[in-house]
């Protein structure tokens, strides 16, 4: 039979979306885990890594749309449904426990990134003389303080997120290319507010040359480290 990925646990009884990524549905009395077929040599190479990891977030941010999903770390396989279903059972009150922490609440990622990474130099600058060194200073004295803008626009958003969250986390290593990282766990009845709030909080963007996103719903990657046992 062909291993099962334990991709995260959604409280018994609601609605699944029926298209998207193909993935199963292991129930016991109170949850029910979401799960996956994999090859488990995939497990072996980096490319399989990262397969799997592109289908636990497909999968589950399909769901997080319209329900509270407690996702697992990576990892976890189990060698039948029947396996799966005796894990849940097993671990039900502390898997219920980590649900109640999550519940109502979904994850909003707030990046930022350049627009256009080009500095904005003349088009002949001075070569020689007082005026190259005046350009210079110019051009030095143009990028401290539009840094020093964009630091401040940069904490303005972190800090109009975290006003309507009820936690905020930021990575310390955001992808190449972004200048900001942030992780918002937000109550669903929150989230209008919160995007009305980011909308007006991003309009100086533009003239920073920047760009900003809001991303979600999604399961609560950022606040969860969930990792359950393999069976396989």
């Amino acid at each position: 039979m062909t291993p099962l990925l334990f991709l995260g646990v959604v409280a018994a009884g609601r609605d699944l979306p029926g298209d998207g990524p193909a993935f199963a549905a292991v129930r016991a009395p109170d949850l029910q885990a979401i799960c996956a077929e994999v090859d488990p040599a995939a497990a072996e190479t980096l490319e399989g890594i990262s397969d799997w990891a592109q289908l636990q977030n497909a999968v589950l941010c399909a769901i997080a749309v319209k329900t509270d999903v407690l996702p697992i770390r990576l990892g976890s396989l189990f060698s039948s449904p029947d396996a799966l279903r005796g894990h849940l059972v097993a671990r039900g009150p502390e898997l219920k426990s980590a649900m109640a922490e999550i519940a109502g609440r979904c994850q909003y990622d707030l990046c930022a990134e350049q627009a256009d990474p080009q500095p904005d130099r003349p088009t002949e600058p001075p070569r020689t003389g007082a005026a190259f060194l005046t350009d210079r200073r110019r051009r030095r004295d143009a990028r401290q303080t539009r840094a020093m803008e964009t630091q401040r626009f940069l904490g303005s958003l972190v800090v109009t997120g975290g006003a309507h969250s009820a936690a905020s986390r930021s990575n310390p290593r955001p992808a190449r290319g972004r200048l900001l990282c942030h992780s918002l766990l937000v109550a669903r009845d929150d989230v209008p507010a919160l995007l009305s709030a980011m909308d007006s909080a991003a309009k100086p963007a533009a003239a920073l040359g920047l760009r900003v996103c809001m991303t979600g719903p999604m399961p609560p990657f950022a606040f969860s480290s969930r990792t359950e046992t393999c069976h396989a």
